[in-house]
């Protein structure tokens, strides 16, 4: 026996592990075995292909493959018979799982509508977070989702389902959702990790082949996903989260501002311009302006857009004719706020002030006043005070004794006064008396006795009234008792004799107490008045009270003399702050009676008026300075903003106290305001033209050029509209398109970035909440056993897989994102006890309905798929067999029929969920080559987006015909043979470089096989796989690609036409096979489309369109050179006469782009903004494809109409300058023919090499 060297095996093991060897390897498989059997013995050997035989006593190693078949793994089994178990205890099912078996748990439940979404950028909504760029499709998935909790995406070729697939995982792990995206196969899985953000990546654990790059990523992926959950902290997370939420809003705010800013600016070269109701396309009214220039351009701006013209044309001709009536210095005067002849002092008033400064002020008597009191509205009361005074002292002066002592009496107070008001009392009484006896005297005549006193009368005449009023009459015993009315009687007379009767008596008693007052009335006024020399009673007179009576108002006004004269002006005199006392005081009498009334009325009617007239005059003085310092004042201000000769001279005057120069000034100022007619008209005028167009107002007050002049200077209606349209224009160009398409590129770039760190912080902090210290361990034991467990040949892997799936159990939720083929999550999952929020399941229409076991897992699901394309085929099934099951299990199931191993996990959905979300923008072929699938099968709603030109091998579609090829057992040799030389020949050619091939056959996996076969012969191992080769059928290359795909029809020509293929099967392999070249498909057939194929066969459709892929692209083409509009082609010629290689109506694959600047290494958008051509309506439209062509890298410049009509020179000079920053240079145009020859002679070349190929091939 030899020893072998373990550490040599170590080595080999390690290089088994990472070289990837494969058992129908090349040399570098030999090469590996070789250096094996040295290390095992010195005297190993390596036989090559060759099966070692038994006996030989030292190791021998022979390379022998053979296919090693075994029973499909049971797993899909086991984990039905759970979901029977667990569906016996499952509280709750999801609505989509009961839908499938025809059970609807969301009747009566209200449905949200789904909102329409733009494809801006910023346009979506806040609460769905998108890490990649979006489209449209994919914000209705994530709303639906969250809505409906089941969604069905359909994937067409190339339409980006892993892409969205990606974009929608980040979303659902900003929620902190638990992720499960499966398949039928790796393949579909392969790309779809690195096709998330590089943040999110480590979030999300693939669980795939076992090959090395796969356990790679895997251990990766753990291993990050533990070294957070150890280190990190959720608070961390969530604060970061609440800051970049923040800082989010913030950008989508300012790119939705932007992009409005965007569509604003864009959708102003299409509104149209609106002046005074009259409507002008913005092009149209640059033509106009560029016209109008040096002919209506003379009203000045600014102007208030879209108003009619303020001022008619005859109130413009007024305007400009006041320029004339009224000269600048009068007009001057005015416009600085000429003040109004009526808010100034009147001359007369300025005279008689300035008279009165003029004149020095009297001081006398100014001790006595108060010098604070000196109000205005006092000067008349002095004056009236001074009469008055003089009044009362003269009164007093003239008046004699007995009137002074009256007036004594009413000073010294009530006492004094009391006998004069006895006197008054007594003469009112007498008065009175003689009123109401007057009929009595008449009547009677009544007389007194003599000898009896006037009292003791009355008394009598009172008793015998009454008597007679008691008795009728007087009797004679009556007066027998009574002696004196008896002696009364007797000397009493009346008319008729002796008084008798009660009037007789009433009278007698009347006149006795007349008598009686008039006695002392006399001597009363004998006291008071007569003997202080005042004049005498009658006293013989029958009436002697009656000069009394004419004296009696005098002695009235005398007693109140001082109450109601001399004390109240003296109190007006204290109240207008003079000193009474003080002056009285100063002030001596003389000793005679009554001399302080005769010196009182000396002062006061000499004396005391001058003082007051002298305080009037102060007074005056006073309020004659006030007046006109607040006039100065006035001036003063008014000097200040006014500069004009007349106020200066105004001021001056009253400066002065010049009168008559105010008196000159106050006419000027006064004449110019009865002329202000023209003035004022002028401002109104200028007023109203102001509130429209200020410019113009400023420029005729100004009088600048011809504004100054008397006549309008042109027509008023076409410079109005001129300057309207020019300040519209202006406005609209003022903001560039061209840096708010830069600044939404930007913002939209940094709103991805912090959106990506947005979700990864939402996602953590959500795991690092949920994830427990069981989990964590759980998760690396997992780990570990699946690298022990390899690739599952070992005796121990039934157990390994067992434990890894119960380690799997616990650890699941430590992983937000599981990605693994639906085997794999069979055999690790338990459906018991496993809950994903959400699972996707990807190339759907591949999966056959076992994937339901997928679906058990999900609280959500979406399905991605395409029933266009390829589904399961259901190979070595017993269809009766299948049917007697559904028979006997499936009866109340919805199309229960259809459950063979033909369905699809998507036909299911496709059943139940409702609505289907189809994905059209299309990333992979040129829009040659998908273009026939997109007719073929989804009516050319896919859009292509990818651009033809960059592409430079051409044709994108080859036709290849064989001649005279025969099918024996599935292969037609021939076809096979010249495909493969095309092939090999390609592979040569350098325009072919680094490129990937494949080979599809239509008719089945026999032609592949033997294609493959040949291109293993021809080709290097080292070139077979670095061109990445793949031989087979459309299944096969569903959800592969490669850049040159080779398709062989197979079929050969028998002699009659073919029986029809139109079936669904062959159109979805069809379908399948023709969208899988990226940059160029050729077509291989041995058939005459004509003779051998009928009409409507899908072979047929398919040749014809590789005879002439352009039919369609064509036909768009010249349907849109028929919109090209005149805008454009100016501007096409421009840039052409420039020296710029320029295109029009560029198609990028599903659109199409007005003109396209290119040179031999960049290339450029170029949108002409403002014609009738391009309807308002569709500027958002316009806009959104915008956003996806820089999706796809293009860059766009405006140029809008408005502005290139107004200046053409100037506007293109702006584009030559963005062309430059850009790196385009002007380089001509490259000969066409020469262009097309050079594309026309690789595939020429191809033949011509693969024709060489087969002949050194037929001699090998």
């Amino acid at each position: 026996a030899t020893e072998v060297d373990i550490n040599n095996l170590a080595s080999l093991q390690d290089e088994w592990s990472k070289g990837g060897f494969h058992p129908l390897g090349g040399d570098d498989t030999s090469g590996f075995l070789r250096r094996l059997v040295v290390a095992l013995s010195p005297h190993g050997n390596f036989i090559g292909e060759k099966l070692p035989q038994q006996g030989s006593m030292q190791p021998v190693i022979g390379r022998s493959p053979l296919i090693f078949l075994r029973q499909r793994t049971q797993g899909f089994a086991l984990a039905l018979e759970k979901i029977l178990e667990d569906l016996q205890n499952r509280k709750e099912i999801p609505s989509f799982l009961s839908r499938i078996v025809g059970i609807d748990l969301s009747e009566g439940k209200s449905e949200n509508p789904e909102k329409e979404y733009n494809e801006f950028p910023g346009g979506e909504p806040e609460e769905i977070l998108f890490s990649k760029p979006w489209n449209k499709e994919q914000l209705k998935i994530a709303e639906r989702l969250e809505n409906y909790g089941a969604v069905l995406v359909q994937g067409p070729p190339g339409t980006g389902k892993t892409h969205t697939i990606a974009n929608l995982i980040g979303h659902l792990l900003a929620q902190g959702k638990s992720v499960l995206v499966t398949a039928h196969t790796s393949k579909a899985l392969r790309v779809l990790r690195d096709k998330i953000v590089e943040p999110l990546r480590p979030l999300c654990v693939s669980v795939l082949d076992n090959d090395l790059e796969s356990r790679k990523q895997l251990e990766e992926a753990v291993n990050h996903i533990v070294e957070q959950l150890n280190h990190g902290d959720a608070k961390t997370f969530e604060e970061r989260a609440k800051d970049l939420s923040s800082q989010r809003r913030q950008l989508i705010k300012e790119i939705q501002t932007l992009q409005q800013r965007l569509l604003d600016a864009v959708g102003s070269e299409y509104r149209p311009i609106v002046i005074g109701g009259e409507s002008y396309d913005p092009c149209e009214a640059a033509r106009l302006v560029a016209k109008g220039k040096g002919v209506h351009d003379w009203i000045p701006g600014p102007v208030e857009r879209g108003e009619p013209m303020p001022l008619s044309i005859q109130e413009l001709v007024e305007l400009y004719q006041t320029n004339a009536a009224v000269t600048p210095e009068e007009e001057r005067e005015m416009l600085f706020g000429l003040p109004s002849p009526e808010s100034l002092m009147y001359p007369e008033r300025f005279a008689e002030l300035s008279g009165i400064l003029s004149h020095p002020v009297n001081s006398l008597g100014s001790e006595f006043w108060d010098d604070e009191k000196k109000g205005r509205e006092i000067v008349e009361t002095l004056d009236e005070l001074a009469k008055e005074t003089k009044k009362i002292g003269k009164e007093l002066l003239e008046a004699e004794d007995w009137e002074l002592a009256a007036v004594d009496s009413g000073i010294k107070g009530k006492i004094y006064c009391e006998p004069w008001n006895n006197l008054i009392r007594l003469l009112g009484e007498i008065e009175e008396l003689k009123a109401n006896s007057q009929e009595l005297f008449i009547l009677h005549r009544p007389r007194l006795a003599e000898n009896i006193s006037f009292e003791e009368q009355e008394r009598l005449a009172v008793e015998l009234a009454e008597e007679a009023s008691r008795r009728g009459s007087i009797g004679g015993l009556s007066l027998i008792f009574r002696p004196a009315w008896r002696r009364f009687i007797q000397n009493a007379k009346v008319a008729s004799g002796q008084p008798t009767k009660i009037q007789h008596f009433q009278a007698l008693a009347a006149l006795a107490k007349l008598s009686r007052l008039r006695s002392e009335l006399i001597l009363r006024w004998d006291y008071l008045v007569a003997r202080h020399g005042g004049p005498e009673l009658d006293k013989q007179s029958e009436e002697p009270e009656r000069a009394a009576v004419q004296r009696l108002g005098r002695i009235q006004r005398l007693l109140e003399f001082s109450d109601k004269r001399l004390s109240p002006l003296i109190e007006k005199l204290k109240s207008y702050g003079f000193d009474w006392d003080a002056f009285i005081k100063q002030r001596e009498s003389e000793s005679s009676p009554f001399a302080e009334f005769r010196t009182l009325g000396k002062v006061l009617m000499e004396e005391l008026p001058e003082i007051i007239e002298s305080r009037v005059s102060s007074i005056r003085h006073y309020w004659a300075r006030v007046e006109i310092e607040n006039l100065e004042k006035v001036l003063r201000d008014i000097q200040k903003i006014h500069k004009g000769a007349i106020v200066s001279r105004l001021y001056s005057a009253v400066k002065n106290l010049d009168s008559e120069n105010y008196s000159t000034a106050y006419e000027m100022l006064s004449d110019l305001h009865r002329r202000q007619t023209h003035l004022k008209r002028r401002k109104e005028l200028l007023t109203k033209l102001e509130q429209f167009a200020p410019g113009w107002a400023a420029a005729i007050r100004a009088r600048q050029g011809v504004h100054g002049k008397a006549q309008l200077p042109g027509d008023p209606v076409e410079a109005w509209r001129w300057r309207q349209l020019e300040e519209e224009l202006k406005m609209r160009t003022s903001v560039s398109v061209s840096e708010l398409q830069e600044l939404i590129n930007r913002r939209t770039e940094a709103l991805r970035q912090i959106t990506a760190e947005l979700i990864k912080c939402k996602a953590w902090a959500a795991q690092l909440k949920r994830t427990t210290l069981e989990q964590q361990q759980a998760l690396m034991g997992w780990l570990n056993i699946m690298k022990k467990l390899g690739k599952g040949y070992s005796k121990l892997a039934p157990y390994l897989r067992a434990e890894a799936a119960r380690k799997l159990n616990v650890a699941r939720e430590a992983v937000p994102v599981w990605i693994m083929p639906l085997p794999r999550v069979v055999e690790q999952f338990d459906p018991r006890t496993t809950r994903f929020d959400v699972v996707i399941i990807d190339e759907a229409s591949q999966c056959d309905s076992l994937a339901l076991t997928a679906l058990y897992l999900a609280d959500k699901v979406v399905v991605v798929g395409d029933h266009e394309q390829v589904s399961p085929e259901g190979i070595g099934q017993e269809l009766e067999r299948i049917r007697d099951i559904i028979v006997e299990y499936l009866k109340d199931i919805p199309n229960a029929i259809l459950y063979d191993g033909r369905r699809s996990i998507y036909d299911i959905a496709r059943e139940s969920f409702g609505g289907t979300i189809m994905l059209v923008e299309h990333f992979r072929c040129v829009p040659e080559i998908i273009q026939f699938s997109n007719h073929l099968s989804y009516n050319g709603s896919i859009r292509p987006l990818r651009e033809s030109s960059k592409v430079p091998l051409k044709p994108h579609v080859v036709p290849y015909r064989v001649q005279g090829a025969i099918v024996e057992r599935k292969v037609n040799k021939k076809e096979a043979i010249e495909l493969a030389s095309l092939l090999v020949a390609a592979a040569k050619h350098p325009a072919y470089e680094n490129k990937t091939f494949g080979v599809i056959s239509l008719v089945g996996e026999e032609q592949a096989r033997y294609i493959d076969s040949l291109l293993r012969r021809y080709l290097s191992e080292q070139e077979y796989k670095s061109r990445n080769i793949l031989c087979g059928t459309a299944a096969q290359f569903q959800g592969d690609e490669r850049d040159v795909v080779f398709l062989s029809l197979v079929d050969a020509s028998t002699g009659t036409p073919l029986p029809l293929r139109e079936t669904d099967r062959f159109r979805q392999r069809f379908n399948v096979a023709a969208s899988r070249a990226k940059d160029q498909m050729w077509v291989v057939y041995s058939l005459d489309p004509y003779n051998d194929l009928k009409e409507g066969d899908l072979r047929r459709r398919l040749i014809e369109y590789a005879l002439d892929p352009e039919a369609v692209t064509r036909a768009l083409v010249r349907e849109s050179g028929r919109t090209q509009s005149p805008f454009e082609k100016e501007v096409l010629n421009r840039l052409i006469t420039a020296g710029y290689r320029t295109h029009a109506q560029w198609p990028v694959g599903y659109y199409v782009i007005d003109l396209v600047v290119e040179d031999s290494e960049n290339r450029i958008a170029i949108e002409c903004d403002g014609d009738r051509w391009h309807p308002i309506e569709k500027l958002p439209e316009d806009l959104a494809r915008q956003a996806v062509l820089e999706r796809l890298g293009w860059r766009f410049i405006r140029i809008r109409g408005s502005e290139f009509y107004r200046d053409p020179e100037g506007t293109m000079k702006w584009v030559f300058e963005q062309l430059d920053a850009h790196g385009i240079k002007p380089e001509g145009y490259l000969p066409k023919n020469n262009m097309n020859d050079t594309r026309g002679e690789i595939v020429d070349e191809v033949i011509r090499t693969a024709a060489l190929l087969r002949k050194e091939w037929e001699e090998i």
